[in-house]
């Protein structure tokens, strides 16, 4: 298994931009500062159909963070930010988060789209 591994970083600032994308294979991540939510989108490489959705919590709760967002060989993305980690798996269209995220899955995905949370998956980071 390819643990290949390709990371960005980002943060919100005041007059940035609103939308944060990032891709790596068939992978995107979509980070989206709403006026009343910040959300984390697992979407295609283009970054144009989404797969899944979390919402985080308000933009106010999450000013001045740094999101990472990671990639791996093996179809796995993961976003930390603060102690929260969001685990997306794009092979098996399942979503885990180590906090009570609540995971709205696309079509393609299905509505089912949450898995318990593993400690391992914290290795991603």
């Amino acid at each position: 298994i390819s643990m290949e591994k390709t990371t960005f970083e980002c943060q919100f600032t005041l007059l940035g931009k609103k939308v944060q994308m990032f891709h790596a294979g068939d992978m995107g991540i979509v980070i989206e500062k709403e006026p009343d939510v910040v959300c984390v989108y697992a979407t295609d490489a283009e970054n144009s159909h989404i797969l899944c959705a979390v919402p985080l919590g308000s933009p106010k709760a999450l000013k001045g963070i740094t999101y990472r967002i990671a990639f791996f060989g093996d179809d796995v993305a993961t976003v930390s930010v603060g102690s929260g980690i969001l685990y997306f798996d794009f092979g098996a269209k399942k979503f885990a988060g180590n906090l009570p995220f609540h995971a709205f899955g696309s079509e393609d995905w299905g509505q089912d789209v949450s898995m318990p949370w593993q400690g391992e998956y914290a290795k991603r980071i």
